[in-house]
């Protein structure tokens, strides 16, 4: 049977056991472009999703999407939503990998796209942004564009592995290739869990890193 991205076109309900959270109905609403993600995401209460600054996501067990395991589903865009973003590997995940994983899980995600979607995707010029290497394949519909995405760093080490689903005829959102950062900040971001605070108000309050921030000051003290 067979079963297209809908964002968007025909749509097939995949059968998953009760514990698994298919992201795949939030891919069936025509209606998402037009609306914010805050709007898209109470349609969809039971992705829990969490607000963020500069998005609004879910990361909660058993996220599947095709019949395969996924880590999270993140909404961009403030007065309407630009991108649907499907992480398949985080940054966190990859950390240590070699590059041969990168390619070996692009090409099995492309082919799975390629054979539910019945055309082959288009490779597209990789794009370099922060010194970190962008490679996609893109497939276009009648309503939306679907770009499998692999993200390097600049010495070729797997960062990130996603599929990010915005308008046709809208640009690649910076979004979809900048929501995750180099191998060893996810590594640092992960370590500060619960040990930073920030200053509001005249007053240190303690918050969790969101994302990986531009840059780190480290400050070293030491006695005698």
């Amino acid at each position: 049977m067979k079963f297209q991205l809908s964002l968007l076109s025909s749509l097939f309900f995949s059968q998953l056991s009760f514990a698994e959270v298919n992201v795949e109905p939030i891919t069936y609403d025509l209606s998402i472009w037009d609306t914010s993600p805050g709007v898209n995401s109470k349609k969809f209460p039971a992705y829990k999703w969490k607000n963020n600054d500069s998005n609004i996501s879910s990361n909660i067990a058993n996220l599947t999407f095709l019949n395969t395991p996924v880590e999270s589903v993140t909404l961009y865009g403030t007065d309407k939503t630009e991108c649907l973003n499907i992480t398949l590997l985080s940054n966190s995940t990859l950390a240590g990998s070699k590059p041969e994983k990168l390619v070996i899980d692009f090409t099995s995600w492309k082919n799975l796209i390629d054979k539910e979607l019945q055309t082959t995707g288009t490779r597209k010029p990789t794009i370099t942004t922060n010194g970190a290497k962008v490679g996609r394949t893109e497939w276009v519909t009648d309503k939306s564009t679907i770009s499998l995405i692999a993200k390097r760093s600049a010495t070729n080490f797997p960062e990130l592995l996603s599929i990010a689903i915005y308008q046709v005829g809208a640009e690649l959102p910076t979004s979809a290739i900048e929501s995750s950062s180099g191998t060893g900040e996810a590594i640092i971001t992960k370590e500060l869990k619960g040990l930073t605070s920030y200053l509001s108000g005249g007053k240190f309050k303690k918050k969790d890193i969101n994302k990986a921030p531009e840059f780190y000051l480290l400050y070293f003290a030491a006695s005698w």
